[in-house]
């Protein structure tokens, strides 16, 4: 899998969510278990949201997950 930070949850957009760091961005999970990945940085909260994209190393499959600034 693949992890990065975006401005929408559009697998096909690229673009980032300047000041968010995801750690780790990549590795391999075996069936039946589970990572973390971490959120961390500064995001301006004028834009209300980011999104975290998943997506599995050979892109066929993906999850998002959204985060709202308050």
């Amino acid at each position: 899998w693949t992890a990065k930070a975006k401005r929408t949850d559009s697998f096909a957009d690229q673009t980032p969510a300047d000041g968010v760091t995801i750690w780790p961005t990549s590795g391999t999970v075996d069936q039946g278990l589970s990572s973390t990945i971490q959120v961390e940085g500064t995001f301006d909260k004028a834009k209300k949201f980011f999104y975290v994209m998943v997506v599995s190393r050979g892109g066929s499959t993906g999850y998002s997950v959204k985060f709202t600034c308050q």
